[in-house]
């Protein structure tokens, strides 16, 4: 189920674990911040789900999910870069406008 456009993202999203792990060591306070963050928009996505069957929004709804994929690159291992500026604040403003 997942796009090709995507699929060419994946070793990127595999070297960001590695990443990860590696700076956990030096700051287990920071990782838990940010996977509190990232957690917290992960719910607000789930909701939007459970609450939209509209199939015009299935797309939207989509790219919100390999969004938050690219925010934990943003967030843990951001030497390897995302395609297009990625936040917290970012998402959650594209959350809050599908929610209405």
């Amino acid at each position: 189920n997942t796009p090709y456009e995507q699929m060419v993202h994946i070793p990127r999203y595999l070297k960001g674990i590695v990443v990860r792990v590696e700076k956990l060591r030096a700051n287990l306070t920071r990782d838990q911040e940010n996977q509190t963050q990232w957690q917290r928009l992960q719910r607000q996505y789930v909701q939007v789900i459970k609450n939209h069957t509209n199939t015009e929004l299935s797309r939207e709804i989509q790219d919100i999910r390999w969004q938050l994929e690219e925010l934990r690159i943003a967030l843990y291992a951001q030497e390897l870069k995302t395609p297009t500026p990625m936040s917290l604040k970012r998402i959650e403003k594209i959350l809050n406008a599908i929610r209405g």
